[in-house]
């Protein structure tokens, strides 16, 4: 297939004007290159961002920074910009299948990809991500995380563009967690939670509850974080936080397959929110995985 390497975006947005179907945008092509080696997908041409002098950036503004489409996970992982500001997503990105994996992998193809099970999901709704998409026809525009999932590897871009970016919100003065339980080491997550939130004067404040992998859309769980808003921490306690995921996940949608059954999904689900309070409250991070034999 033909590799078209564009100077910038808007060449970029002009080839996929032109070519279609028949073209993928290639940011760090973990996702695509399984799919094309699998014969799930095979375009004409890939549309390479490596030429594109925005891609590799991480841009700091006021109340929110921007990463570009180049940017990996493993960067992410250790850039002490992103450490500092969103440390929710620091500590999932860490945590990513392999080594190789988050060397190879993007921050945005992780979600461009759409694959429910993905670690970055959750934490970045957290943090109140759009994603930025381009296209020749409509210029740019911000897409809620929340409304770019439409369900597993379904996403709201339109044919004719692509994203260049995730902005998310700059919450560095909240703690942060980040749980997930996986079947052997570099698995995707059975179930994963990202939690960040706020303590001061002894309550609560700002909370943000994530639920992935377990779900066929990730989403926040706006009832928990209602119910747990103004309450004192330490009255918090792990089975009232499983108390109330049982109650938010009467209303969600768990995914099911032969090995892992939804219903298996449904039972862990309060367990990693349940640890992930605790650890963005204690502010450590801690061990952000478990495994299952």
């Amino acid at each position: 297939m033909e590799v078209i390497r564009p100077a910038d975006y808007d060449a970029v947005a002009a080839e996929l004007a032109l070519r279609g179907a028949d073209a993928r945008v290639l940011g760090g092509g973990q996702s695509l290159a399984i799919l094309i080696r699998l014969g799930f997908m095979a375009p004409e041409a890939l549309i390479s961002l490596a030429g594109c002098n925005d891609a590799n950036r991480l841009r700091l503004a006021t109340g929110h920074l921007q990463i570009g489409p180049r940017w990996t996970v493993a960067q992410a992982a250790v850039h002490p910009v992103i450490k500092v500001h969103a440390p929710g997503l620091a500590r999932a990105a860490a945590i990513v299948a392999s080594p190789h994996v988050r060397n190879f992998a993007t921050v945005l193809g992780n979600i461009c990809h759409a694959d429910p099970a993905n670690d970055l999901a959750a934490p970045l709704l957290c943090y109140d991500a759009r994603v930025v998409a381009r296209s020749a026809a409509a210029g740019a525009r911000l897409i809620e995380l929340e409304d770019f999932f439409c369900g597993p590897y379904e996403t709201a871009l339109a044919e004719d563009e692509f994203a260049t970016g995730v902005e998310l919100r700059r919450l560095g003065d909240h703690g942060a967690g980040y749980r997930k339980v996986v079947w052997r080491g570099a698995d995707h997550p059975v179930a994963s939670a990202a939690v960040v939130l706020k303590v001061r004067d002894g309550k609560i404040q700002d909370v943000r509850v994530a639920l992935g992998a377990c779900v066929s859309v990730p989403c926040r769980l706006s009832g928990v974080e209602h119910a747990l808003t103004g309450v004192a921490s330490e009255s918090v306690t792990a089975d009232t936080v499983r108390d109330l995921v049982a109650e938010a996940a009467e209303n969600l949608d768990f995914r099911g397959e032969p090995d892992i059954p939804a219903r298996y999904r449904r039972s862990v689900s309060g367990w990693v929110v349940a640890d992930a309070v605790a650890s963005a409250m204690a502010r450590d991070g801690g061990p952000a995985t478990k495994t299952r034999s």
